[in-house]
């Protein structure tokens, strides 16, 4: 944020002007949606070691499966 500020500043715009773009940006950036994984991403992620099955649950979880979804993708990969 500072380094935002600061480079705004630089093109000499009011500071009020800086505050209103600071706030937008911020509003902006809050409400992107989070980023997930895909199914096929998860599991190769923890097939290769890069992250736990407790992760991996919890990512399939996030994308909405079921837990009878999750334990059935979790055996594919044993």
């Amino acid at each position: 944020d500072d380094k935002a500020r600061s480079e705004l500043l630089r093109l000499d715009l009011p500071a009020e002007r800086v505050d209103v773009l600071m706030e937008q940006w911020y509003i902006d950036e809050k409400d992107k949606p989070p980023r997930y994984w895909t199914t096929a991403q998860v599991l190769s992620f923890v097939k290769a070691g890069l992250i736990l099955p407790a992760r991996a649950k919890q990512e399939l979880f996030n994308v909405g499966y079921d837990p009878e979804h999750v334990d059935i993708y979790m055996r594919s990969i044993e």
